[in-house]
């Protein structure tokens, strides 16, 4: 099952640029997140000869995981839908994408994927089906059954419109919205509303809306900010439920870019790209930090829409509409997550695969600023990796589990230190964050005291920690929030008005695992549409 390259910190087999064995190739793709590894992928597949650059020392971007004291962690993968073997359309992508022999397996989460727990005794669980949801929400909510099921009935009917607006988004500018104007003349654009106006139109009371939007948290957008789309994405997604890969999140990066590799292609750590070489106006390879150039037709960015235009193009390039159009959009939340290494059977005092989300209020709430010394954080996201893998294995005789805990904070609590390294941070920073720590640890222990008895690690990661290990934009984890300009935005397309370069990843098509997949597959399909005819269930 595992795939031959293994992505642990200290078992690196990966190659660097330095040991690279050609400087030309037919595709580039700067970053090996999961939207770049989809397109090497795919267009591998196609006898394209692929190159990967990682500026990390291992690839996988948020698929990627690390130890810390004998625990291993998830850098970002908690919970993937659409991953049904008979009914998920993301786990035949993936497993496309891994070569097509389901060498990716995935654990599913149980019936109750999820459960949220809010003030007043006031707890729901996500099951794993639309009638379970259904059913949940309706014992809840009895007097809500017809807003019940105009969301569901308006959850669908948004992502009928979906392949529409990804196959416009894939063809040129004028082309695609000139179509996207006529084939919606009597359609609604529900990118173009926001979750909150759908929500008021079908008279759902406040307290239902905040259960059903309570996973905006994997979008990182509030409901009266996101788009509907993104909102029905999110259901869409996990409607079947929720899983986990079978051997950590590492094997998606590991099988995927195994595809690369054995198709003749290369992934190259610690390759820093300085910006990409241009030719008048057209892409023809990248420099690197140390000067090293490396030379392909094609170059694909999925390095972030920001960090692309901001720091990849050389400044001649900065200027113009779209580069202008992506800076003026605003980023996604930062987040800042909690890693407990336990001791003992933690399944005893509830803990499980299923996800829990702790809501401290009914409010609309958006983030928790740590530099106020009373407050708490009033969402916190908690996730028990080591119980989602059946190959989860215990050191001796101890029995060993990991946990996460997730909030969301302002990035500008963190920015003054931003231009220091991670070795080398300075003290107040070092101060600051083992404040945060003991106040969530703290919090933890209030909220959950039996488990927090086994809890025997901790340690912290910060806006900072993704910028330097995945080079986000102000330690957004999602990249360019969900909103509706950034949904209706011209400038977020595979395409760019540069030949040869194109982007993709979370922010041209939709957050997540499955958002960056897509996108990867979408701009591969833009520079060859044989990917597409390639695209079969398996």
């Amino acid at each position: 099952m595992s795939g031959v390259i293994p992505t642990y910190e200290g078992n690196r087999v990966y190659t660097s640029y330095k040991s690279r064995k050609s400087d030309n190739f037919d595709v580039i793709v700067i970053g090996s997140g999961m939207g770049g590894m989809s397109a090497a992928s795919a267009l591998s597949q196609l006898g394209k000869k692929v190159c990967v650059l990682e500026r990390h020392s291992i690839p996988g971007g948020f698929t990627h995981m690390f130890l810390r004291n004998g625990f291993s962690f998830d850098a970002g993968v908690h919970a993937v839908g659409e991953m049904d073997p008979k009914k998920g359309a993301s786990y035949r992508l993936l497993n496309y994408l891994a070569g097509g022999k389901h060498e990716i397996k995935m654990n599913s989460l149980g019936e109750n994927y999820e459960e949220m727990f809010f003030p007043g005794n006031f707890s729901i669980k996500f099951p794993n089906t639309p009638d379970k949801f259904r059913a949940s929400l309706v014992e809840k909510f009895p007097n809500e059954v017809p807003a019940i099921d105009a969301y569901f009935a308006l959850c669908k009917d948004a992502m009928k419109t979906l392949p529409q607006y990804m196959a416009f988004k894939s063809m040129p500018l004028t082309l695609g919205k000139t179509l996207e104007k006529l084939y919606f003349l009597f359609k609604k654009k529900y990118w173009q509303v926001t979750t909150t106006a759908v929500l008021n139109s079908i008279k759902a009371s406040k307290k239902l809306q905040i259960v059903l939007t309570a996973q905006w948290g994997y979008y990182g957008t509030l409901p009266a900010e996101s788009p509907f789309l993104m909102h029905a994405l999110i259901y869409w997604h996990f409607r079947w439920g929720a899983y986990y890969p079978v051997g950590g999140s590492k094997e998606i990066a590991a099988n995927i870019l195994n595809v690369v590799l054995k198709n003749g292609g290369e992934v190259l750590c610690q390759s820093n790209v300085k910006e990409v070489i241009m030719d008048g106006n057209r892409a023809k390879g990248v420099e690197l930090a140390d000067g090293t150039k490396l030379y392909a037709p094609i170059v694909i960015s999925a390095a972030g829409a920001k960090t692309t235009v901001n720091k990849l193009l050389p400044k001649a390039y900065q200027n113009s509409w779209w580069t202008n159009e992506i800076k003026k959009l605003e980023s996604s939340f930062a987040y800042i997550c909690l890693n407990l290494g336990f001791e003992g059977d933690i399944t005893k005092v509830g803990a499980s695969k299923t996800n829990w989300w702790l809501f401290e209020t009914w409010e609309n709430y958006k983030y928790w600023d740590p530099t106020d010394k009373n407050s708490i954080p009033e969402i916190l996201y908690i996730s028990f990796p080591s119980l989602k893998d059946p190959l989860h294995k215990t050191d001796g005789e101890k029995v060993q589990h990991t946990g996460e805990v997730v909030t969301f904070v302002p990035y500008e609590v963190f920015e003054k230190w931003n231009k220091t390294t991670r070795k080398n941070r300075d003290q107040d920073y070092i101060e600051f964050k083992k404040e945060i720590t003991e106040r969530l640890l703290k919090q933890m222990h209030l909220k959950l005291p039996e488990l927090m008895k086994h809890c025997v690690f901790s340690e912290l990661s910060t806006p900072l920690t993704a910028e330097h290990y995945v080079n986000v934009d102000s330690g957004a984890i999602y990249g360019l929030a969900a909103t509706v300009p950034r949904f209706t935005s011209s400038a977020l397309r595979p395409r760019t008005p540069i030949k040869g370069f194109y982007l993709t990843g979370v922010d041209t098509v939709s957050c997540g695992i499955a958002g960056a997949m897509n996108s990867g597959v979408l701009t591969a399909a833009a520079i060859d549409s044989q990917v597409i005819k390639n695209l079969r269930p398996s």
